[in-house]
């Protein structure tokens, strides 16, 4: 399996063509799929569409997980190498005016809460080969992503709450488990759940050093958020509450 900053450089540049329509936005999702489960054929793992935006509910759950993005939920971001769907455009509140039915799709390469760079093609003008471009969450309305499920190793388990009443005091988290792994396993959920990773607010992860040479970060719980970390985490996570 091939890993996403070696496939995002073998097709920087280049048009993809995995059906027989060379240069269309869904080719790009389509050649990292098969670069994620070599020897499986695209039509496996995504049933032929016609437009992008069926590519979110068109798909071998054997292979990708979807998440539905919460429009509301600036925190709530895709991962490095998730498949990001997007609706048509233009729609009421996003910038993007060009008129498409279509809707988008391409490779997430990173985000935040103002944003996030997209592997893609066909955009931002048609007939673009395969390029890196930033946008903020205004652009054009995003349905959610789909999570490769052989990339679980970097996916969280489902972690265990901590109990709420937290709010308005800080947690300090580790970014390393007790054998000293990384530990990305600390997330925020809604007060009321469910507390299952695809659900959660934000995943939580150190930063910066402190004196004991030990990678932390806070963050301060805010009404209607719960704290969670991972089970095997508590015995050596250290919170300031």
């Amino acid at each position: 399996m091939i890993n996403l900053l070696d496939w995002q450089k073998s097709v920087l540049g280049h048009t993809l063509n995995i059906t027989g329509n060379p240069g269309e936005c869904t080719q790009v999702p389509l050649d990292w799929a098969m670069a994620l489960y070599p020897g499986v054929k695209w039509s496996v793992i995504f049933p032929p569409v016609a437009s992008a935006r069926e590519m979110f509910t068109a798909f071998n759950s054997k292979y990708f997980q979807r998440i539905t993005n919460d429009h509301k939920d600036v925190n709530q971001l895709p991962m490095p190498g998730d498949i990001m769907i997007f609706d048509a455009t233009p729609a009421k509140g996003y910038s993007n005016t060009f008129k498409n039915p279509a809707g988008h799709a391409g490779v997430c390469i990173s985000a935040s809460p103002s944003g996030y760079t997209l592997l893609q093609q066909n955009a931002p003008v048609n007939g673009t080969p395969c390029n890196d471009t930033s946008y903020p969450w205004s652009y054009r309305p995003c349905l959610g992503w789909l999570r490769p499920l052989n990339l679980a190793p970097t996916i969280p388990v489902p972690p265990t709450p901590v109990t709420s009443g937290n709010v308005g005091r800080t947690i300090h988290l580790p970014a390393q488990n007790a054998d000293g792994s990384p530990d990305n396993s600390w997330h925020l959920y809604h007060e009321d759940g469910p507390y299952d990773y695809p659900h959660a607010i934000a995943v939580l992860i150190g930063a910066a050093a402190n004196s004991s040479s030990r990678d932390h970060c806070a963050r301060t719980v805010r009404p209607g958020q719960r704290m969670a970390m991972k089970e095997a985490s508590k015995a050596a996570s250290s919170a300031v509450l």
